[in-house]
């Protein structure tokens, strides 16, 4: 019998490294009755090389490069998507898709998409219209899954990444201090980048039969099993910081904004998106909700961030 081929486009990201790292820990691939094989742009890159050492096939291709795509599906009968918010992501995921649904080989695609909140008076977050540019390029790649008549696919819709908490961690929390533009005291179901890893890995060895019935075409928002406010966060870090007082400062969305685009870097598109998604939605108290059944079926046991904060804690360097 042939070994299932799974190929992870998105491999040298957090997420896409977090279901490489499930997929190569489990005993199908250990037995080798799968093989993972991951699209690169670069082979020799030290990401594709870390990924090699895994026992990850390497692929050479890119999102941009339609005919890569097509060769690297060729053998693949599942496929693993996610891509960075950037200004082409709808070409870039949609090329990706299309050389899956073209593919005599590929059967099912798992896709990462963003938080699927609603809140009253705005756009749903992943909508044609809503307020976060991302979530309008979800939208429009999800009318692309739509489309698929051969292809089966998942769309999974992470609410917010504990990771995404990184900043405070060789940011501000060196001088006993955190930053958010919110006003209220409302809460999110945050999640480990790990269990999205964990969750999409299940999903891509489900059988045929099994994605069907259960997971073909739907699009399953994800959340932790604990939700969180801002004080909340700013506790969990003052415990794991042997008690140090941590100073919440209630920047305004401009505010926050400005500090993602000069100390993390962030193009500006994508900063204003990032602040308006805490404002609009997790002040909107739209973010508080726990995964479906179908989730909670296939990965009954998350993270926790207090989990999250304990790792990452001796990171911080406190300014005395």
């Amino acid at each position: 019998m042939c070994a299932m081929e799974i190929l992870v486009c998105g491999a040298t990201g957090s997420t896409g490294g977090a279901t490489v790292d499930a997929l190569v820990a489990t005993p199908q691939f250990a037995a080798k009755e799968v093989r993972v094989s991951a699209l690169v742009r670069d082979l020799e890159g030290a990401k594709a090389q870390a990924l090699k050492t895994k026992g990850v096939a390497l692929v050479e291709g890119s999102f941009d490069n339609k005919e890569s795509l097509m060769a690297a599906m060729a053998k693949a009968d599942r496929c693993f998507l996610v891509c960075n918010n950037v200004l082409n992501q709808v070409d870039l995921e949609c090329n990706v898709i299309e050389a899956a649904e073209a593919s005599d080989a590929c059967k099912y695609l798992v896709k990462i998409s963003t938080c699927g909140a609603v809140v009253e008076g705005a756009p749903p977050y992943i909508s044609k219209d809503s307020v976060i540019q991302y979530g309008r390029y979800h939208a429009a790649i999800d009318e692309r899954l739509d489309a698929c008549t051969k292809l089966m696919w998942t769309s999974l819709r992470p609410n917010y990444f504990m990771q995404n908490f990184i900043g405070d961690v060789f940011g501000t929390l060196a001088n006993k201090m955190v930053a958010y533009p919110h006003q209220k005291d409302q809460k999110a179901t945050l999640i480990d980048v790990r269990d999205i890893g964990d969750i999409a890995a299940k999903m891509l060895l489900l059988s045929d039969e099994k994605i069907g019935s259960t997971y073909h075409g739907k699009k399953l928002d994800i959340g932790g099993l604990k939700s969180y406010s801002i004080p909340d966060i700013v506790d969990i870090y003052s415990k794991a910081l042997k008690n140090v007082p941590i100073k919440l400062v209630r920047c305004s969305e401009e505010e926050f904004a400005k500090g993602l685009v000069g100390g993390a870097g962030f193009p500006e598109w994508l900063a204003t998106s990032v602040a308006k998604s805490h404002t609009v939605f997790w002040e909107g108290n739209a973010t508080d909700y726990q995964s479906p059944p179908e989730i909670k079926e296939l990965h009954p046991k998350f993270r926790t961030f207090e989990e999250w904060v304990a790792e990452h804690a001796h990171l911080v360097k406190l300014v005395e």
